[in-house]
């Protein structure tokens, strides 16, 4: 069904509702999060959302970052 939906918009996962159901249903949007970045860096903020081109973006202390690829861990 979201397939279907997807392909309907043109691809816009905003447009056809996907993006705000899998935030709605995610375990890491609102949560303190560590991402390790490919090549060893490493960013710590809080997870805000998913961005329209599909990355994580967190809250830093150096401002938003959007974060495409790398391991996230959840913080206690």
């Amino acid at each position: 069904d979201w397939y279907a939906r997807w392909r309907a918009s043109g691809g816009d996962a905003t447009a056809c509702g996907l993006r705000a159901a899998y935030t709605a249903r995610s375990a890491t949007i609102g949560r303190e999060v560590r991402a390790v970045l490919p090549g060893g860096g490493e960013v710590t903020g809080t997870a805000t959302e998913i961005d329209e081109a599909g990355r994580l973006v967190l809250r830093t202390a150096d401002g938003p970052r959007a974060i495409a690829a790398g391991d996230i861990l959840h913080l206690r």
